[in-house]
């Protein structure tokens, strides 16, 4: 909501196998194409700039976008909200069962964003709360990252829900502006939670 409160238009493209959309739900893998295409599609429609398109995602969307930052260079920038670094960690309960060979080390790296880091070629943020959620998937991406594009924040005293829209707030106010590369280079992004 910060982000639509901001004058920003906001499109929440919805990928194969969810939301009644034809096709099987395969794990951050193939989504990772719809994604591409949906943007694609954004990107023609009238005002918007093509040039400012920003992808996001929460949770395992936040996953989503962290893998989608890797696969293709379609946005200005992205912002990860609470991903996970390896979504096997997700177990059953996000789809009822991990739709891909959870013990297969191929079919898991592909759908690991920690693998992939080094790939991202647009600013792109990654930002947790520290009081629950997927601080640990945070604290290991942030070991193992040497991309300068890539930068790791942690809200403190926020929960991986309530770290939302303060982030959101200031991040909107920044793309309203000179844009995420631009406040990442400037300062580092801090949020605390009340």
């Amino acid at each position: 909501m910060a982000f639509r409160e901001a004058g920003l238009i906001v499109f929440y493209p919805s990928v194969r196998g969810l939301n009644g959309n034809p096709g099987q739900i395969e794990g951050f893998y193939g989504e990772l194409d719809d994604l591409v295409a949906a943007t694609k599609w954004l990107k023609q429609q009238p005002g918007v700039d093509p040039d400012r398109v920003y992808l996001g995602g929460h949770s395992s969307g936040g996953t989503m976008v962290l893998l989608a930052a890797a696969y293709s260079g379609d946005w200005k920038g992205v912002i990860s909200f609470g991903p996970v670094h390896d979504p096997r960690g997700y177990g059953p309960m996000l789809w009822g069962a991990l739709p891909f060979n959870s013990g297969s080390n191929v079919d898991s790296d592909l759908r690991a964003p920690m693998k992939w880091l080094g790939s991202i070629t647009m600013p792109t943020l990654v930002i947790e709360g520290d009081q629950r959620g997927n601080v640990g998937s945070l604290d290991l991406m942030r070991s193992a990252n040497h991309n300068p594009a890539v930068h790791f924040a942690l809200g403190r005293g926020c929960s991986h829900f309530s770290i939302l829209r303060p982030a959101s707030e200031k991040i909107a106010k920044a793309l309203v502006g000179d844009g995420l590369g631009a406040m990442l280079k400037s300062e580092e992004f801090s949020i605390a939670c009340q």
